[in-house]
């Protein structure tokens, strides 16, 4: 599942997203980035998960800028390619096995910081037309 994020549609038709450029983010570079979209709900009050939508404005959107620069400043120093822990399932009682079962994304350098960078450019964009960064949630 992908959470799409984009600048919120002024047109009024039924799709809430302008989709001049929408960026998908996937369940292994969600995970990658909980950290930082933890300290963010912290901060703000907002819950940016993949099954909500969520829309930012003003000063929610510097905030999220800050975000973005610390883990495209992460992303950088990772390897070209890695696997990302991006779900676990515990084994019910009556399983022999006794150690969940965890579930791993391929994640690429090259094509994630291109995600980032274009995502950074949608929210200063939103803040400097004052426009709505909407999260389109499944």
């Amino acid at each position: 599942m992908a959470l799409d994020i984009g600048l919120e549609s002024t047109t009024g038709t039924d799709d809430p997203l302008d989709r001049k450029l929408v960026v998908s983010l996937e369940e292994g570079e969600l995970a990658f980035m909980f950290e930082a979209i933890e300290e963010f709900r912290l901060q703000t009050g907002i819950e940016i998960i993949q099954y909500d939508d969520v829309r930012l404005q003003e000063e929610q959107l510097r905030l999220f800028e800050q975000l973005l620069i610390k883990i495209i400043d992460e992303v950088k120093r990772k390897p070209n390619q890695w696997e990302e822990l991006f779900a676990f399932e515990m084994p019910s009682p009556s399983q022999k096995r006794q150690k969940p079962r965890e579930y791993y994304a391929a994640l690429f350098k090259s094509e994630f910081l291109k995600k980032l960078k274009n995502l950074l450019q949608l929210t200063r964009e939103a803040y400097d037309y004052q426009r709505v960064l909407f999260f389109f949630g499944d």
